[in-house]
């Protein structure tokens, strides 16, 4: 079911997970603009039951997402899934080098 207003997806969210929410689409963003070269970004968001489900996927240049792992290069990905998964939500990145990036986030209402 997708949302009929934002408002229907984020507003049963407390302050704290719409803060983290932000912030992680902030440095999705961030990231796809410096890194990336992307033409296209697509954020769509999404109601499953008592889940909010935010999908973000941009169409750039990829990447190998186990080279990032455990590296410093990679901290802006390691951050991003801490605060997810801080509140108590799931945090998936799939990349493939030419292909683009989406990562999915899922919160319980």
């Amino acid at each position: 079911m997708l949302c009929s207003a934002e408002s229907d997806c984020i507003s049963n969210l407390n302050l704290q997970k719409q803060t983290i929410i932000y912030r992680v689409l902030c440095e999705c963003i961030n990231n796809t603009l410096k890194h990336a070269y992307a033409s296209e970004i697509i954020i769509s968001l999404s109601r499953n039951s008592n889940k909010l489900i935010i999908e973000y996927t941009d169409n750039g240049k990829g990447f190998e997402p186990s080279l990032f792992e455990n590296k410093h290069k990679g901290l802006g990905i390691f951050n991003m899934k801490n605060r997810v998964e801080l509140i108590n939500g799931k945090f998936e990145l799939n990349s493939v080098l030419g292909n683009g990036t989406c990562i999915k986030i899922e919160f319980e209402f």
